[in-house]
């Protein structure tokens, strides 16, 4: 497994969780995980260095455009550094920071020249001026190029080593293109990297299988996602609010980008399921979201809690949680 992080405490903490979680998946004797790495962009080291196996590069730019755009680069160096793939490992997840595991992967593994990932239905080649963008940063006039585009991103990805070797340089060629195209800019925003790993993928000649959000697949996003299925990854993304509809009292939230775990220490978990429960959008809450839900937070705090900083922090010192899974 391979993710790429920046400094800071903000993308610390979820490095933090999602390396437990790693580590507990990983010793599944049937577990496919055999190594893991942090690509680290940061002038200098940090406290993860020391015990989360992390290769660094220093970044390009001390302005970044949007959030991840350093990631394709980064990806390109660590890749074409020689230093990557453990002895009799064949193949790479990519992932992000803000995964955990909540039990053992099931992960579908691609033959030599394709990849597996996850749909988004946001990325959308059709939407707006999106084809002409498309076609121009892929160099082509072809619709069925575009169409053959496999609406997904650079996370969560399984891909052969040797593909990953020759996809990456493509990766950051069209993210790098992407920074010097103003209508790319304005219509991808913050998706820029996802669309650009798209078209990398066709422009590399290869093919990404696009796997379906629950009950289907390997991977969950709640609360967008409102059951677990066969998930074994959760991706904690927009913050959750959950309200009881009548009287529109606010029953519980928490929102990744407001957390610490060293200010308020354990997230505490959400509301039993009762009927008449919504999200912030008005859509119902249901007894699989609750569910989900909660595993999503009992993990955290466990993994959490787990870790060398958090197990002696005086706001965890009183917490005692068992693995949820």
């Amino acid at each position: 497994m391979v993710i790429t992080t920046g400094p800071g405490p903000y993308q610390e903490w979820q490095t933090r969780s999602c390396y437990q979680t790693y580590l507990a998946a990983a010793a599944d004797p049937a577990s496919k995980l055999k190594a893991f790495t942090r690509v680290f962009h940061s002038p200098m080291d940090d406290a993860l260095s020391s015990f989360i196996p992390t290769w660094r590069i220093n970044p390009t730019s001390k302005v970044k455009s949007f959030p991840v755009e350093p990631r394709a680069h980064a990806l390109k160096a660590w890749i074409q550094s020689g230093e990557v793939l453990c002895k009799g490992c064949t193949h790479i997840f990519l992932g992000e920071p803000d995964y955990v595991f909540v039990k053992p992967p099931h992960f579908p593994i691609p033959p030599s020249g394709e990849a597996v990932g996850f749909i988004y239905d946001y990325v959308a080649p059709n939407w707006g001026q999106n084809k002409k963008i498309i076609k121009r940063l892929m160099g082509t006039t072809s619709d069925r190029k575009v169409a053959d585009m496999p609406l997904s991103g650079p996370c969560p990805v399984i891909i052969a080593g040797e593909d990953f070797r020759k996809l990456a340089p493509v990766f950051s060629e069209v993210v790098n293109a992407t920074a010097h195209d103003q209508a790319a800019i304005a219509e991808f925003g913050w998706t820029r990297d996802m669309f650009a790993w798209d078209i990398a993928v066709i422009k590399a000649g290869m093919r990404q299988q696009c796997v379906s959000p629950p009950p289907a697949g390997f991977f969950s996003q709640p609360p967008h996602d409102q059951v677990l299925g066969p998930a074994s990854i959760l991706h904690f993304t927009w913050g959750t609010q959950i309200i009881q509809k009548d009287t529109k009292e606010m029953l519980w939230q928490w929102d990744k980008r407001q957390y610490s775990p060293s200010r308020t220490g354990p997230i505490p978990l959400p509301p039993k399921w009762k009927p008449g429960l919504v999200l912030q959008d008005g859509y119902e809450v249901t007894e699989g979201l609750i569910a989900q839900t909660t595993l999503l937070v009992k993990t955290i705090n466990w993994a959490l809690k787990r870790d060398p900083l958090y197990s002696q922090h005086p706001q965890w010192a009183d917490y005692d949680v068992h693995n949820p899974n």
